[in-house]
């Protein structure tokens, strides 16, 4: 029971936010609240060394610019 009435405040909030400020920053808010508290999740459980990229990747998800292969045909 307070499961549905929890989904039911949400859908209220969600119409709330949308008459404000547009689907796509609402919607980008929402993921960076969400990203943001996996993240202090995270640090909580496991410690600052899990977020530590040890040179596998870069933060953002992005490694050093390489060339590609030119066909020459």
């Amino acid at each position: 029971m307070r499961q549905h009435q929890l989904q039911g405040a949400i859908y209220c909030l969600i119409a709330t936010a949308l008459v404000r400020i547009d689907p796509f920053t609402f919607t980008s808010l929402r993921y960076l609240i969400a990203g943001a508290a996996f993240l202090a999740v995270l640090i909580f459980k496991e410690g600052w060394s899990a977020v530590h990229f040890k040179g596998e990747c870069s933060p953002l998800g992005y490694s050093e610019p390489r060339a590609l292969p030119v066909s020459t045909s």
